[in-house]
């Protein structure tokens, strides 16, 4: 009985350490607390192009596997 409930007991810790804490506001600093500005489909543009704003590289293959 007793090494039922230390299992019971460890189980119910364990779980615990997942938890997410929030912490205060004067810690955090700056917190953001405005709904999600949506905009329906209709509001969108037809065309957008990021690279006439210069905010996109060329694509570039960063894993070339290499066996050895």
């Amino acid at each position: 009985m007793s090494v039922l409930l230390l299992c019971s007991l460890l189980v119910a810790v364990s779980a615990r350490m997942n938890e997410l804490v929030l912490q205060d506001e004067a810690l955090v600093g700056e917190v953001v607390k405005t709904p999600l500005f949506r905009k329906t489909s209709n509001q969108l543009p037809t065309n957008f192009d990021y690279r006439s704003l210069g905010l996109l590289s060329t694509d570039l293959n960063q894993h070339i596997p290499v066996y050895w």
